[in-house]
């Protein structure tokens, strides 16, 4: 009899303990998919996909995805030019010119990327109604979108519609 009372013993603290651990973890995952879900990088991080009929926002997702795939060649240039860089970075002498100039290839090649995911949204939104087109366009064609994240939430510029409060805490 007392070699079962220490098992379940055992078998309690052990469950007790996965139990713990998996809390843990389930803790932690959300955690990080909260930070996911804010981060800038995301696309459908301020609702554009709600906003579109579910068979518009499977057109864009599609579209897009053929766009970004189409230009994976010029990311992949444009990594093998940043990680360059770095290397450059961390040598003696530092040479800034010759880091300034593999940023600006880098850029060139993740420009031209964005470009054809950009123009084939462009032209694929011909088919969309024209409350969908306004909002994807709205979403695609702001200007300086990473930049004004990067210098504070309150830097609006000429023309955008002023911010109320529900749109600064979506942010």
């Amino acid at each position: 009899m007392s070699r079962m009372k220490w098992a379940l013993g055992v078998s309690l603290c052990v469950n007790l303990f996965l139990i713990g651990g998996g809390i843990s973890a389930a803790i932690v995952i959300h955690h990080q998919m909260r930070d996911f879900k804010h981060s800038p990088v995301a696309f459908d991080h301020q609702g554009l996909g709600h906003n579109l009929s579910p068979e518009s926002w499977a057109r864009i997702k599609t579209v897009m995805k053929t766009a970004a795939l189409s230009g994976e060649d010029e990311m992949n240039k444009a990594h093998a030019l940043r990680v360059q860089a770095a290397q450059l970075a961390a040598q003696d002498p530092y040479d800034a010119t010759k880091i300034v100039g593999l940023a600006d290839q880098a850029r060139s090649y993740e420009g031209l990327a964005r470009s054809k995911i950009e123009t084939a949204m462009i032209e694929n939104m011909a088919a969309l109604p024209a409350t969908e087109r306004s909002t994807i366009a709205g979403f695609m064609l702001k200007p300086g979108l990473r930049y004004r994240r990067m210098i504070g939430k309150d830097a609006a510029l000429p023309g955008d519609p002023p911010m109320d409060s529900s749109s600064e805490a979506s942010r």
